[in-house]
């Protein structure tokens, strides 16, 4: 399992995540409960599950006297996305 020391860590852990769900992704989402929704069927084993929880669990950890992890992971994972399609739809409307 990664190690989650500091908010830089964090960050790095987020745009992991971004990869892998892009805006599936929430805060309070247990691990249990991300579902592949193409196939219908888990995201993580169990055991996976259970390492997710446990860095989320670490995320907030270490951002609870720094930073508003929620804050931090929608400025990480979303904003970059809003951007997009903001950026698309001004240019749509240029045309």
């Amino acid at each position: 399992m990664q190690q989650i020391e500091d908010i830089a860590d964090v960050v790095t852990q987020l745009q992991i995540w971004k990869e892998q769900f892009g805006l599936a992704f929430h805060c309070d989402e247990q691990g249990r409960d991300y579902i592949n929704t193409e196939t219908g069927v888990r995201t993580f084993t169990d055991e996976q599950a259970d390492e997710y929880d446990a860095l989320i669990a670490r995320c907030f950890e270490v951002c609870d006297s720094h930073v508003d992890f929620y804050a931090l992971a929608m400025a990480v994972i979303h904003q970059p996305i809003l951007k997009q399609v903001e950026a698309a739809a001004i240019a749509a409307n240029q045309r």
